[in-house]
């Protein structure tokens, strides 16, 4: 059932009203004696002032690399021994085939000695033979001229022979001695010339064989003796040396790493970015920095996707040129 609005009611709305006309004024009151202002002044000097113009938008990423050597080399020992002799010293400079250190093992001498012996011995059992093969040669070519000889003289008889018994000259049996010993002869000759052409295709199959016999034991020997520089450890590449603090007297393993040669021709600039770039980054990007108050142009080669503490790795190119 309805009832009948009293004016007591609309008196309290206007009352009210009236107080929140009151604050909002005791606020505005507030703000303006408080100093607020709307504007800052600032001075010209801290301003800069620049034309818009339209152009490509370029997101810059502020990074902090370091320069690393592109390329290691490590100083590894290839046989075991202990040190003899240090040549060099951490941080040189050193140039590729320089020697660094030198090792001794009277054992690995010994060894070596004996197995060179050993192959010295094989080469002169080969040079021995084949020093036979070439006397039989010899020898086989002197029978066969000696026969030739006498078969020529015998022929010259056995002409002769031959016509004066046509002539009947002389008897039947003067002319048959002189008829078999020329018949002889070309036989002798016709063996000994198959024999030495069997034995001249032998002979050379044999010393093309010894040959090569030859030259894998002298392979072997040059092998042998190339051991004995490994006892020599020598640098691998030019470059800085690094980490090398071998000491006179120390057993060296083999295979032991002694050092590092660190080439800095080419160095390269590696650095961590926020993984929120890693999809922005892309290889062959460019950048710059600053080297001694030269600006060098950069160039990403390598992205490293995997993501440690927030950060992804890069490895990027330093230019020669200024940017």
């Amino acid at each position: 059932m309805d009832k009948k609005r009293t004016k007591n009611t609309g008196k309290r709305l206007y009352i009210g009203l009236i107080i929140a006309a009151l604050a909002v004024g005791g606020v505005a009151y507030a703000a303006v004696n408080s100093g607020y202002r709307s504007t800052v002044r600032v001075e010209r000097g801290q301003l800069t002032i620049e034309k818009v113009k339209e152009a490509p938008f370029y997101e810059y990423i502020n990074i902090t690399g370091q320069i690393e050597p592109r390329d290691i080399y490590f100083v590894d020992s290839k046989v075991a021994g202990n040190v003899k002799a240090v040549f060099a010293e951490p941080g040189q400079t050193v140039k590729i085939g320089d020697t660094l250190l030198q090792l001794v093992n009277a054992d690995l001498q010994l060894d070596v000695l004996q197995r060179e012996s050993q192959l010295i011995e094989q080469l002169n059992n080969q040079q021995q033979t084949a020093l036979l093969l070439n006397q039989n040669n010899l020898r086989q070519q002197e029978q066969l001229t000696e026969v030739e000889y006498q078969l020529a003289l015998q022929r010259n008889r056995y002409e002769r022979s031959r016509q004066l018994r046509a002539d009947s000259v002389i008897a039947q049996q003067d002319y048959e001695p002189v008829a078999n010993r020329y018949r002889y002869l070309q036989r002798r000759q016709e063996l000994l010339r198959r024999a030495y052409q069997s034995d001249s295709l032998a002979r050379q199959t044999q010393l093309r064989q010894m040959s090569a016999s030859e030259q894998r034991i002298m392979q072997n020997l040059q092998a042998i003796r190339a051991i004995l520089d490994r006892l020599y450890v020598t640098a691998a590449a030019d470059g800085q040396l690094g980490d090398f603090t071998v000491q006179t007297g120390q057993a060296v393993e083999s295979g032991e790493r002694m050092g590092q040669i660190y080439s800095l021709e080419h160095p390269k600039i590696v650095a961590e970015i926020d993984e929120y770039y890693l999809n922005k980054v892309t290889t062959g990007q460019q950048g710059v920095t600053t080297v001694e108050s030269d600006t060098l142009m950069l160039e990403v080669e390598k992205i490293y996707p995997t993501v440690e503490e927030g950060r992804f790795r890069v490895e990027m190119s330093l230019d020669a040129q200024t940017a």
